[in-house]
């Protein structure tokens, strides 16, 4: 196996994990600035949370529980 096709064998792996775990995938940036965008910071944000909340399938439920887990973590 080559370089190349190992490189791409890797990120598919890489996004497949992602998607197994309902992570979103996160751009990278080169500078600081980017770094705080919506476009990074949301799904930054997102993947930090637990499964458990992730998983919620009722919006009143997920409010709920994000409610109670920002509370904890205070």
């Amino acid at each position: 196996m080559d370089s190349d096709n190992r490189i791409t064998h890797d990120k598919n792996n890489a996004t497949k994990r992602y998607l197994a775990r309902d992570d979103l995938v996160i751009d990278r940036t080169c500078t600081k600035f980017g770094a705080r965008s919506f476009a990074v910071a949301a799904p930054l944000e997102w993947c930090r949370l637990p499964h458990h909340i992730r998983a919620l399938q009722s919006i009143d439920s997920f409010k709920a529980a994000l409610k109670t887990y920002l509370f904890d973590c205070s």
